[in-house]
């Protein structure tokens, strides 16, 4: 807190900020002083109150100030922000999977204003992070060579005040997205009729059968 007074004080004005005791330091001429205060765990959130005493050199006490004159004001905030929803989608059809060249998409909500930007990583890898506020989204787009399995996923965040939150490693809801690169193959292809004569032979109303086994859980074959 930055005060002039209109004469010179018979002692240092007495200041309180957030209610407690400020360190005065006369500053540049005897009309100038600085008061500060280091704030603490159990400080009051919100706008800083000030209050500053003083007595000019013939004892007139001055009214008491509790308001800056230039309109400032300090915010306290020793609040450490938190996620209250973390989600996270493919663009695969299936969308709880994703394969080289699809885009993983984190939405993320905070429990107050952030910085701009979150620091997002997916599979170590950064993140293109868009949003403003507490709405925040991430994405990565899939590339040859990414771990396969569930895709880990970090988040760095700070709120207006500088104050760190503890990062995010996990979902509130729902899984991690599954990331598989590698081509399926067919390790076993039969194919068999129903004919009585045999399984080689069919004729006009017999079925045919074809079975198949994938290398991997695969989606309906066509």
């Amino acid at each position: 807190l930055t005060i002039v007074s209109a004469e010179d004080l018979v002692a240092a004005p007495t200041v309180f900020l957030a209610g407690r005791s400020a360190s005065v330091t006369q500053v540049s001429g005897s009309t100038n002083w600085t008061a500060a205060i280091t704030g603490n765990s159990t400080d009051t959130q919100g706008d800083v109150a000030i209050s500053i005493a003083f007595t000019d050199l013939t004892g007139n006490a001055g009214t008491t100030v509790t308001s800056t004159t230039n309109g400032s004001s300090v915010l306290y905030d020793r609040a450490v922000p938190t996620l209250s929803a973390v989600t996270v989608t493919s663009n695969n059809d299936n969308t709880a999977y994703a394969k080289q060249g699809d885009i993983i998409t984190l939405s993320f909500t905070s429990s107050e204003n952030v910085q701009a930007s979150p620091t997002v990583t997916m599979d170590g890898n950064a993140a293109t992070v868009s949003g403003s506020n507490t709405s925040w989204t991430a994405a990565y787009t899939m590339q040859n060579g990414d771990t396969e399995g569930d895709v880990d996923f970090t988040i760095d965040f700070t709120d207006i005040a500088g104050n760190s939150g503890t990062r995010v490693t996990s979902l509130t809801s729902g899984n991690k997205i599954v990331y598989d690169e590698t081509i399926p193959t067919l390790s076993t292809v039969d194919i068999s009729s129903n004919n009585s004569n045999g399984a080689t032979f069919a004729k006009v109303g017999d079925v045919i059968t074809i079975a198949i086994t994938g290398s991997e859980n695969i989606q309906t074959p066509t």
